[in-house]
């Protein structure tokens, strides 16, 4: 994903703001006039980190921002859908 978001969306004005995502409130900081979507891997690839989903959330819902969380990483039958009113997304 990290090459979509450096090479790939900036060719169509997307700009994107990297946060360690372990401290939720590093999402609120890093919100701009433009941001429309927060992105996370949880965990986090490489490292493991998880984030605090439900908090993550509510920043993102009071400030009507669409949240991704992409689980893929661990195998179908040790995850499971964040009861947040989310819609998993099947590949």
């Amino acid at each position: 994903m990290r090459y979509f978001f450096d090479v790939y969306f900036p060719r169509y004005g997307v700009e994107t703001t990297y946060v360690d995502g372990t401290d939720s409130q590093e999402f609120e900081q890093a919100i701009k006039k433009n941001t429309r979507l927060f992105y996370l891997e949880s965990p986090t690839t490489f490292t493991f980190k998880l984030q605090n989903l439900k908090e993550v959330a509510a920043i993102a819902k009071a400030h009507q921002i669409r949240t991704v969380i992409d689980n893929s990483w661990p195998q179908a039958g040790h995850r499971q859908s964040v009861p947040l009113r989310s819609r998993p997304c099947r590949a």
